[in-house]
């Protein structure tokens, strides 16, 4: 038996609602991989985003792997802050 295990996630750069840039990691379920509708695109990824990324008051920017589809940053800068507040889940002063 061949058992296949699929991890989606969207790594997120976004304004907080109380002031100051931050990063998040969301991991996705199937079910909101379904709900962004196949192929997925960068536009489903943020109409996705707006819908379920209440810890934002803005996503500046992301990069999304979705099965075997990912959506690069759009810029590099982004990317960057990204990896320099840990990878995952940091916030930046």
């Amino acid at each position: 038996m061949k058992f296949v295990v699929e991890r989606n996630w969207i790594e997120v750069v976004g304004l907080l609602w109380i002031g100051g840039k931050a990063t998040m990691t969301y991991e996705l379920t199937r079910g909101a991989v379904l709900s962004m509708g196949l192929p997925v695109t960068r536009k489903q990824v943020t109409q996705w985003l707006m819908s379920n990324s209440g810890d934002f008051q803005q996503v500046i920017d992301f990069n999304a792997v979705v099965g075997e589809k990912v959506i690069p940053w759009e810029k590099e800068e982004n990317e960057n802050f990204f990896n320099e507040c840990c990878g995952e889940g940091g916030t930046a002063k």
